[in-house]
């Protein structure tokens, strides 16, 4: 019965610190992901950027509002 026991604290205490590192990885890989994307989308600043093309070619400023 106690190797039982022991066999069983074993092996969650390894499923625990499995789960650990695999959740440490995720945001490894996110961390990752994003520094190579050079930054996350902003559709505000998208639209911000887009605005300000159009003034450029225009030559006159359209209004720009934050939606969120």
């Amino acid at each position: 019965m106690w190797r039982f026991v022991l066999t069983v604290l074993v092996g969650t205490a390894l499923l625990s610190s499995a789960g650990l590192v695999l959740a440490l990885q995720c945001v490894r890989l996110i961390e990752k992901i994003e520094h190579q994307a050079g930054m996350r989308f902003n559709p505000v600043a998208a639209d911000a950027a887009a605005a300000a093309d159009r003034t450029r070619e225009t030559g006159h400023a359209e209004p720009v509002t934050a939606t969120r």
